[in-house]
């Protein structure tokens, strides 16, 4: 018998099948290009590896303290941690379902008490009544094996394999945008720095204008006009300065949330100068199809396909019956000195199956429900994919389009300039107007602030080309 069982059980192990659909080739609904737009002046290489560190290729020791800190600071990167070690307990359980179940129950029961009984006679049967009292001790184990004969078990076990590995995919993206991001603000708070120091510095010019101007009409010499064109300059300076520092006060509000802290510190001690900082780290492009194997949230898509795909297999066994193994061991005994004794030993063995005959169609509502969850992981798949070349693409263009911006206004600052000398010498000599003059005079902000933000934009668009490729 205990051979027959075994025999069973080897058989239906080998020939246990899986319900889930084989994993297929993922078919894009649109063509990978050979290479991306835009690309001019960057190298591709099919074996170019992830960028490690970027960051401190900036060679700024002050900015690699800071995404230090972000790293081992930052409370979504913590709270994405625990999601990943919580998946981790999930898939070890899922793990433990292939493993038999082995149980141990046991009790006492004393009886004291009448106890009505039959006793044959000569006349018949007849009831009597005895008052009774004994002792009943019990040690019960039982064996329960359920053969995943169906694969259902071992669906689950790989559907939560690959939701844990697409949480550490996950993970990742979250660790990749928050330095982005960090370095970003980074340099925004010294663009912001920037802009502040040269609306004080005009600040400072039209107040000395404003003061000449208004000693020159007292004189008598002067117009009226001119003080209030030198008012109108000076205020909107001041708008300038006040939106800057309020810029500035929420850009380092954000940095502090990046570093996990509430207290404000003196985060930067470095003179805010972006004319040092590099705006080309020269980096090398991968094509197109690389980025499928380089970019977490690609790959966290495609396990979570996966994941889907093997939700479909759980669904399809659950249509059938579950079979199983069981066996037993029973001590029992009215002493409990006899109670570990052969003769209070019993063995059971056998075999089960259950079946839901009837559930109103809600099983293969479920599967049904599955196959749609697994299209719509395969949508999403290509939708991330898509935006990834997208995302490329995007910062290729504002690389190129931001240089040459930045060309530009740096020859109108430098032309503004001239300008403004040559306005000067003008209106001191008598031979323009002061209105002249201060345009000639604002123009040379509006270049100079161009140019503060044209170079952080392009930084910034480094940035995101580096986060874009997958580092």
């Amino acid at each position: 018998m205990n051979k027959l069982i075994l025999s069973i059980i080897i058989l239906l192990l080998l020939t246990s099948c899986s319900m889930t659909p084989p994993k297929e080739e993922i078919k894009l609904t649109y063509q990978i290009p050979t290479k991306f737009h835009n690309q001019d002046g960057y190298k591709t290489n099919k074996d170019s590896l992830n960028l490690k560190q970027w960051w401190q290729k900036f060679n700024n020791k002050e900015l690699n303290n800071f995404v230090d800190k972000v790293i081992n600071n930052n409370l979504d990167l913590k709270l994405a941690l625990q999601r990943t070690k919580f998946l981790e307990t999930v898939f070890n359980i899922s793990e433990t379902k292939k493993y038999p179940t082995l149980a141990v129950s046991g009790g006492m029961t004393a009886l004291n008490g009448p106890q009505a009984s039959l006793e044959m006679t000569a006349a018949g049967p007849v009831q009597t009544v005895s008052v009774e009292s004994y002792e009943n001790y019990n040690l019960k184990t039982g064996l329960r094996y359920e053969i995943d004969f169906w694969g259902k078990y071992r669906s689950s076990e790989n559907a939560a394999l690959n939701e844990l590995k697409a949480s550490k995919e996950d993970q990742r993206t979250l660790y990749q945008t928050l330095i982005a991001r960090a370095v970003i603000l980074y340099y925004d708070s010294k663009s912001a720095r920037e802009e502040i120091k040269l609306a004080e510095e005009n600040l400072e010019i039209f107040s000395y204008n404003y003061q000449l101007q208004k000693h020159r009409y007292l004189k008598g010499v002067g117009k009226k006009l001119n003080i209030d064109l030198t008012t109108q300059a000076l205020e909107e300076t001041k708008s300038k300065l006040a939106a800057a520092r309020m810029s500035l006060a929420k850009k380092e509000n954000q940095l502090t949330i990046l570093a996990g802290t509430y207290k404000k510190t003196a985060l930067f001690s470095e003179q805010s100068n972006l004319d040092s900082t590099k705006t080309d780290l020269k980096v090398n492009l991968q094509i197109p199809s690389r980025l499928l194997k380089s970019r977490s949230d690609i790959r966290s898509a495609e396990y979570k396909l996966d994941a889907a795909r093997e939700q479909i297999g759980i669904a399809k066994a659950d249509l059938y019956p579950n079979l199983a193994i069981t066996a037993g061991l029973n001590l029992s005994s009215l002493d409990l000195a006899d109670l570990f004794t052969a003769d209070a030993l019993t063995k059971t063995i056998g075999a089960e199956f259950n079946h839901a005959l009837f559930t109103g169609g809600a099983k293969t509502t479920v599967l049904k429900q599955k196959k749609i969850a697994y299209k719509q992981a395969l949508l999403n798949y290509q939708k991330i994919v898509l935006n990834a070349f997208i995302e490329v693409e995007d910062a290729l263009v504002s690389l190129k389009y931001l240089k040459q911006q930045l060309e530009s206004v740096e020859k109108q600052k430098i032309a503004a300039k001239k300008i403004l000398e040559q306005r000067e010498k003008m209106y001191l000599g008598g031979l323009d107007s002061y209105h002249n003059y201060l345009e000639a005079r604002k123009s040379l902000i509006t270049s100079k602030s161009g140019v503060i933000k044209l170079k952080n934009y392009l930084l910034a668009s480094q940035v995101e080309l580096i986060k874009a490729i997958g580092f």
